[in-house]
């Protein structure tokens, strides 16, 4: 990703919110060397732990949201993530279009066939031209980008929500009580 910052216009900045996880071995100190290394360390934002509202306040002032997977694993958790990996989730209920890893379940579930009927666009994370390309679509885009996020907040609210997808759930436990009697 930082190399691939260092290929778009000066005013394009990467702001990494969260914090890094046992075993991530100082990523973000490498992404910091890295950036300092290609001249563009003012463009990496890192602004520190937050509270979960404000990095969902933080998010809905981007534009969009990286989620990388590995495209080849063999690690199980990271080979099922799309499902309980909340990140590309929290960029879409507050609007924002996704930039997220080429493999084949992410494309299904949030690429669509074509720009008029995604949530965002794929890349392949270790590649930093592709990951550029990409962002340069966005950049040139810009009324296609915030309608992909527009669609995607648009499907939090009607469907992938707790309330719609439990909705059966508690439908079955209602209907279980009622037939089991007093």
């Amino acid at each position: 990703m930082v190399r691939a910052l260092a290929l778009l216009p000066a005013g394009v900045r990467f702001t990494v919110v969260g914090y890094e996880s046992i075993g991530a071995g100082n990523h973000s100190d490498r992404m910091r060397g890295e950036a300092a290394r290609l001249g563009i360390a003012d463009r990496l934002i890192f602004p520190g732990e937050m509270s979960r509202f404000d990095s969902m306040r933080l998010c809905r002032e981007g534009d969009v949201g990286v989620t990388f997977m590995p495209l080849q694993t063999s690690d199980l958790n990271e080979d099922n993530m799309i499902g309980p990996s909340n990140k590309a989730f929290d960029y879409l209920a507050n609007g924002v279009a996704l930039l997220m890893a080429n493999r084949p379940d992410w494309r299904e579930a949030f690429a669509g066939t074509g720009p008029d009927d995604s949530f965002g666009l794929v890349c392949d994370p270790q590649d930093p031209a592709t990951i550029a390309a990409a962002l340069r679509w966005y950049l040139d885009h810009p009324v296609e980008m915030r309608a992909m996020g527009e669609r995607g907040r648009r499907r939090i609210l009607e469907d992938w929500n707790y309330e719609t997808q439990f909705r059966p759930v508690q439908e079955w436990i209602e209907g279980r009580s009622r037939t089991d009697g007093p």
